[in-house]
C-alpha cells in the first residue's frame, strides 16, 4: 500500500486509529480510495477482516471496494463484511429469522409478487382498481423506512378515509406475507434492526463481533439504515462514516440529511476531517458550484480547492425557447469535438426533468448526433409517449394493424388475447382490415360484454378521426387523454412513475402545439407522424461514442470533461413547488451543486426566454442559482436580448427534406394582450392584495406571492393586474 500517494487529509483518515470519524468528502476528492486504505490499514495493523463491517448503497460500489483491497492487500484477503444494506442485512437475518417468528425458509418476493398481493388485499377490501397497487406499494415501503409498522403509522383515520384504506393495506399485505413466509425488500432492514433491538444477546453479539465500521455515501442514508449503524456501533465507537451533505438528493426516497450534519451530536468524541482538495474539476468550476451550495443554511463548511489550475470561465447562454437551445447544445457539442478534440463519449447534457429531454433528442437527431438517455429512455420510445402515437397513427391509418394491437386494451377494457386473435381471424376471412371489420355489425359471436366494448372503442375512434380534421392537434391528443380515461388513469395512480409519465405527455403536448404554430396550411395529422418518424430513424452505430443525455439526479458519481445544464429557469431549477419549501429549496441547490461539479474542464449553462410548457409559451425567469455565481466566472450576459430564433423543428426539416415550403412561425395568441405582458418574475399591482410578484402561470392563472397578502391565485380574464416592471 503506496500511501506516498495520499494528500495530508486523506494520509489522516487512513491512519487514525480509532473512535468515531467522520470524514467529509467533497466532490472529487478521493473518497473511495480513502475508505479501502482505511480498510487496507486496519487489516495491516491487526484487525481481523472478519472483525470489520464496511456497508454501500450499491452491488458496485462493494465490489468496487473489494477489488481494490485485493489489489492493496498482499496476502489473501477474504472480504466476509463488505456488502450494501440489504447483502449484510439479510446474512443476520438468515441466522435469526425464527425470532420474528419466520422458518428459516423463508423467501424475498420481488416486485411482481408484492404486487400480486396488494391486487388481492385491494379487493377483499373493495377498493377501486383504478387505484394502481404501486401506490399503496410506495406508502408501505416508506413506512418501513421511516421503522413504522401497521399499527404504528400515526395515520389520522378519522379526517382521511384514504389513510384507512393504506393502513388496512398495509396490515393485510404483512399477513399475507407472513402467511406465506416471505418477505419483500424493506422488510429485510426492517426485521434485522427489529431483531437486533428486541434481543440484548444478538444485539451484544454483532456489537462485538463488529470492531470497525465504516460507511459509505452516509448522507444517503435513511432512518432505518441510520438505527442499524447505530445500534451495531455502540459497544467500540469505532464508527467511521464517508460522505457530503453537499451532495445529499434523495430526500424524495426516504434519505435524510440531518444524519450526516447531527453526526457529531449523535455520536461521542467525534473527529472530523474534511477532505477538501479535488482531482476533477478545474477551480473556476469549484468556484462556481461554492457559489452556488453556500447559500445553503443547512450545510456543514467547506471549500474544495485544486492543483488543476484555473480553466476556463463557464458559458452562459440565453436563447429564444427550447428549440434554439437544443440547436445551441448541439452546435456547441459539435464544436467541442471538431476543434477541440473532444469525444462524444465525454460529453454530458443534463436537466431537471426527463421531460427536458425531448427538445434536446429532437435537435440532437436533426444533427445527426449519437447519443444516449442514461438511466432512462429515449423520450419516443417511453410508453406513455408510444400509446399516444398508437392512437394518432391509427387516426391516421385505419389499416395500422400495429397500433390497433398496442392501444386496443389501453387502458384497460376487458378485451383478452384470445378476443383480439378471434377478431383479427374474422377479419382476415372476411377481406377486412380488423378497424373495417369492426365497424361491421358481424360482432355477434362475441359475448354481449365484449361486444359493447368493441363497439364503444371504435365508436370513440371514429369521433378522433372526425375531430382530427376540424380541431388543431394539441386539442385533438388533449381529446383522447380525456375521452380514452389515460389521463385520469395516471393521475390516480399517484406515484413518482406516474407523474414522470404525465409530466411526458404534456411535453408531447408541447410538440404538437409547435407543429401546429409552424405547419403549412394544408398538412395535418399525417405530416406530425411522418416528422417524428425523424426522431426514431437515427442509425445506431455501437462502436461510436455517444453523448450523454441524464436527469441531474442519474449524474451523481459520474464525470464529464464538458457538460451542459440546461433549463436553467425558475420553476423548472429549482422546481416550481421547491419555492415554498425552505428544505426541498436547499435540496434543489445540492443538485444543482452535483451538476456543476460533475464537470471537469467546461461548463455550459443555458436557460431561454420563453419556453413550451403544457402546449402553452410561457416567458422565462433565469434561475436564482446562476443569479449566486460571480459573474467574473461567467462568460456571458445574464440580460441577453434575443430576437426569436430561425432553427428547424422535426416538421420543418421534413419538409425541408421532401423539397416543401416553409411557413414563418405564428405568434401565439392564446393569452389576453394585457396578460401576454406579463411574465413569471414581473412585479404587478392588484387593486385589493396590493404589490406582488408572479411565479407561476397556467392557463391565464397567475400565481402571485403577494407583499402583504400571501400567495393568490388571480385569473387575468376577470381581474386587471397592473404591470410595474
Amino acid at each position: 500500500m503506496d500511501i506516498a500517494e495520499l494528500n495530508k487529509e486523506q494520509l489522516d483518515a487512513v491512519q487514525t486509529a480509532g473512535g468515531n470519524m467522520l470524514i467529509l468528502a467533497g466532490a472529487g476528492s478521493g473518497k473511495t480510495r480513502v475508505i479501502t486504505y482505511r480498510i487496507a490499514y486496519l487489516i495491516n495493523h491487526g484487525v481481523s477482516p472478519s472483525n470489520i463491517l464496511a456497508l454501500t448503497f450499491t452491488n458496485k460500489a462493494a465490489n468496487e471496494m473489494k477489488d481494490r483491497l485485493s489489489s492493496i492487500l498482499s496476502e489473501e484477503f477474504s472480504p466476509s463484511w463488505i456488502g450494501t444494506f440489504h447483502s449484510i442485512c439479510l446474512r443476520i437475518l438468515r441466522m435469526n429469522i425464527e425470532k420474528v417468528n419466520y422458518k428459516k425458509e423463508f423467501v424475498i418476493y420481488d416486485t411482481y409478487d408484492q404486487t400480486a398481493i396488494i391486487k388481492d388485499c385491494m379487493k377483499q377490501l373493495n377498493i377501486s382498481p383504478k387505484i394502481k397497487p404501486s401506490f399503496f406499494l410506495s406508502k408501505i415501503s416508506d413506512f418501513k423506512n421511516r421503522f413504522k409498522s401497521p399499527n404504528e403509522c400515526g395515520l389520522d383515520k378519522e379526517k382521511d378515509s384514504s389513510s384507512i384504506q393504506i393502513q388496512e393495506i398495509y396490515d393485510m399485505y404483512q399477513k399475507r406475507l407472513y402467511s406465506a413466509n416471505a418477505i419483500d425488500f424493506d422488510d429485510i432492514i426492517f426485521y434485522t434492526v427489529k431483531i437486533l433491538e428486541e434481543y440484548e444477546e444478538i444485539s451484544f453479539f454483532y456489537q462485538g463481533k463488529f470492531k470497525h465500521i465504516l460507511v459509505d455515501e452516509y448522507q444517503d442514508t435513511n432512518y432505518l439504515q441510520y438505527r442499524f449503524i447505530k445500534i451495531l456501533s455502540e459497544k467500540h465507537q469505532n464508527l467511521c462514516v464517508v460522505g457530503d451533505d453537499d451532495q445529499s438528493i434523495y430526500r424524495w426516497r426516504g434519505a435524510d440529511v440531518r444524519n450526516i450534519l447531527e453526526f457529531e451530536k449523535d455520536h461521542k468524541d467525534t473527529k472530523i476531517i474534511k477532505l477538501e482538495q479535488n482531482y476533477r474539476s478545474t477551480q473556476t468550476i469549484l468556484n462556481v458550484a461554492y457559489d452556488v451550495i453556500s447559500k445553503n443554511i443547512g450545510r456543514m463548511n467547506k471549500k474544495l480547492w485544486t492543483e488543476n489550475g484555473t480553466g476556463e470561465l463557464i458559458i452562459l447562454k440565453k436563447l429564444y425557447s427550447e428549440k434554439e437551445e437544443g440547436a445551441w447544445v448541439a452546435n456547441q457539442i459539435k464544436e467541442l469535438v471538431d476543434k477541440f478534440d473532444y469525444s462524444l463519449d465525454e460529453i454530458a447534457v443534463l436537466y431537471r426533468a426527463n421531460a427536458q429531454s425531448r427538445a434536446i433528442e429532437d435537435a440532437f437527431v436533426l444533427k445527426d448526433m449519437p447519443y444516449q438517455v442514461f438511466g432512462g429512455i429515449k423520450f419516443y420510445d417511453r410508453k406513455e409517449i408510444k400509446d399516444l402515437l398508437a392512437y394518432l397513427r391509427l387516426i391516421s391509418n385505419t389499416s395500422d394493424i400495429s397500433s390497433f394491437r398496442r392501444i386496443i386494451n389501453i387502458p384497460k377494457r376487458g378485451i383478452g388475447i384470445k378476443t383480439i386473435e378471434k377478431i383479427e381471424f374474422n377479419a382476415l376471412s372476411d377481406s377486412k382490415t380488423v378497424y373495417e371489420y369492426l365497424l361491421s355489425d358481424e360482432l355477434l359471436d362475441f359475448s354481449v360484454k365484449v361486444r359493447k366494448n368493441l363497439k364503444n372503442l371504435i365508436s370513440m375512434m371514429e369521433t378522433f378521426r372526425s375531430m382530427s380534421e376540424l380541431i388543431p392537434l394539441d386539442e385533438l391528443i388533449e381529446t383522447i387523454l380525456d375521452h380514452t380515461g389515460y389521463r385520469k388513469e395516471l393521475e390516480e395512480e399517484k406515484t413518482e412513475e406516474a407523474n414522470n409519465r404525465l409530466e411526458n405527455l404534456r411535453e408531447f403536448l408541447s410538440v404538437a402545439k409547435d407543429f401546429y404554430q409552424t405547419k403549412e396550411k394544408e398538412e395535418g395529422l399525417s405530416d406530425f407522424l411522418f416528422g417524428l418518424s425523424l426522431a426514431t430513424e437515427q442509425d445506431e452505430d455501437e462502436t461510436e461514442g455517444k453523448v450523454s443525455l441524464m436527469t441531474l439526479h442519474s449524474a451523481k458519481g459520474l464525470e464529464f470533461r464538458a457538460v451542459f445544464i440546461v433549463g436553467m429557469e425558475e420553476g423548472l431549477f429549482p422546481i416550481s413547488r421547491a419555492v415554498y419549501d425552505e428544505y426541498e429549496l436547499e435540496e434543489e441547490r445540492r443538485l444543482c451543486y452535483v451538476g456543476i461539479t460533475r464537470a471537469k474542464e467546461k461548463l455550459y449553462l443555458t436557460y431561454t426566454g420563453e419556453r413550451m410548457i403544457y402546449g402553452k409559451t410561457e416567458k422565462r425567469v433565469i434561475s436564482r442559482f446562476v443569479k449566486d455565481i460571480n459573474s467574473k466566472y461567467i462568460s456571458g450576459n445574464l440580460h441577453d436580448s434575443l430576437e426569436q430564433g430561425k432553427t428547424l423543428s422535426l416538421y420543418q426539416k421534413y419538409r425541408e427534406k421532401y423539397k416543401v415550403g416553409l411557413e414563418t412561425k405564428k405568434k401565439d395568441d392564446s393569452f389576453p394582450q394585457d396578460a401576454q405582458k406579463i411574465s413569471l418574475g414581473s412585479k404587478v399591482k392588484h387593486k385589493v392584495f396590493g404589490i406582488g410578484t408572479v411565479v407561476a402561470r397556467e392557463e391565464g392563472v397567475y400565481t402571485i406571492v403577494f407583499d402583504s397578502k400571501g400567495i393568490k391565485k388571480i385569473d387575468t380574464k376577470y381581474v386587471n393586474l397592473e404591470v410595474l416592471s
